[in-house]
Order: structure tokens, then sequence, then C-alpha cells
């Protein structure tokens, strides 16, 4: 698997365990027993976890076209 996309599931496996109202001590567990030693550090869980609770954007748009016009000439 990709590295960039083993990045991603883990990512979003913090994400969508975070919305579901798990603790950082639960999300890092699984993570563990998932990932092994591939596993998020506990300081990337807790920022994602906080974000979420936070009701921050959690969508990844690097992929995503800007859609800001400041770039474009006339």
């Amino acid at each position: 698997m990709p590295k960039d996309l083993d990045q991603q599931i883990r990512r979003h496996h913090v994400i969508a365990k975070a919305k579901a109202g798990c603790s950082v001590a639960e999300i890092m567990a699984e993570q563990a027993k998932a990932f092994g030693d591939k596993a998020m550090s506990r300081a990337q869980v807790y920022d994602i976890v906080k974000k979420v609770k936070n009701g921050e954007n959690m969508e990844d748009n690097r992929a995503r076209p800007s859609t800001s016009l400041s770039g474009l000439r006339r």
C-alpha cells in the first residue's frame, strides 16, 4: 500500500472515532492494535480529536483545486 494512502487511512480512522465520541486513549489503543508501529503518535491523535470536538472541518482538501480568485488575472 502506498505510504500516503496508509497515512490517509489512519487519519480517517481517527476522525471517524473522534466523531463517534471516542477518547484519545481509546483511539490510541485501536490504532496500536490495527496498525502496530505505524500507528499515529499520541500528539497527532490528540490534535485531530481536539479539532473534531471544536467543530473544525477535517476534510482533506489537498487534491482539490483552489476556489480563490485572487490568483486570476483579467
